[in-house]
C-alpha cells in the first residue's frame, strides 16, 4: 500500500493526471487520493 501512496504522491506532484485517473492507475480510492493531495499541499 505504501508503494501505491508514493506513486500517487509522485503523480500528484507532476500535476498531469486528475485525481480520478490517479485513483484508477494506483488502485487507491478517490478519497485516499484527496487526502494525499491535501497532505501534499500542507508540506
Amino acid at each position: 500500500m505504501e508503494g501505491k501512496k508514493e506513486t500517487a504522491l509522485n503523480l500528484l506532484k507532476m500535476n498531469l493526471l486528475t485525481e480520478e485517473q490517479i485513483a484508477k492507475t494506483t488502485g487507491l480510492r478517490p478519497a485516499e487520493i484527496k487526502k494525499l493531495k491535501l497532505k501534499l499541499h500542507t508540506l
